[in-house]
């Protein structure tokens, strides 16, 4: 968890090593960083007005921020669910897009996805290290409140941590043996 050396694969190496080019990622999109349009009706509507806080941006994978989109804001069963879909439909309609430029998509559904599987498991431990910080730093009043508000971060962060744990032990195995000790 403390190995900044994967750290550095994860966020530099990682994209290199399996020839995905790189874009530039927001390096901090949760759901406090993003604006939604207002619709008709004067209510927060689906579409996103814009990404804001852009100070971390940097140059990376393409899942980066899908990776910490969803790992931060999402529950682990919405996440899974995400999770089934997620490299297809990113898939495809970034090679639709392409296509109608007439440039060629630089890598396959299998690179999107062991890309993703590493950026997720970078994911999983700075939530763990969000969660215990957020222990001490939660400022919530209400005691009600700020115990739901524990128990729903608890909950996410075991989810994240238990698929962190399959992946370790199976696609990414060779992540444990290399950066694990």
């Amino acid at each position: 968890m403390l190995n900044n050396n994967f750290f550095i694969y994860a966020l530099k190496e990682a994209p290199k090593e399996l020839s995905i080019p790189t874009v530039i990622a927001h390096g901090d999109l949760w759901g406090g960083n993003i604006m939604w349009k207002i619709n008709g009706k004067g209510e927060i509507g689906s579409e996103v007005s814009a990404f804001i806080d852009w100070q971390n941006m940097f140059e990376g994978s393409p899942m980066y921020d899908i990776a910490r989109l969803i790992t931060n804001n999402c529950s682990g069963e919405i996440r899974r669910e995400i999770e089934k879909d997620l490299i297809n439909l990113y898939y495809n309609q970034l090679k639709e897009e392409m296509e109608k430029e007439k440039i060629e998509i630089p890598y396959t559904k299998e690179q999107l996805k062991k890309i993703y599987q590493i950026q997720f498991v970078m994911e999983a431990i700075v939530n763990f290290i969000l969660f215990k910080l957020s222990e001490t730093t939660n400022k919530e009043k209400d005691a009600k409140r700020k115990k739901e508000m524990y128990e729903i971060a608890m909950a996410k962060t075991l989810h994240a941590l238990e698929d962190m744990h399959k992946l370790l032990e199976g696609d990414l195995k060779y992540l444990f043996e290399r950066f694990g000790q």
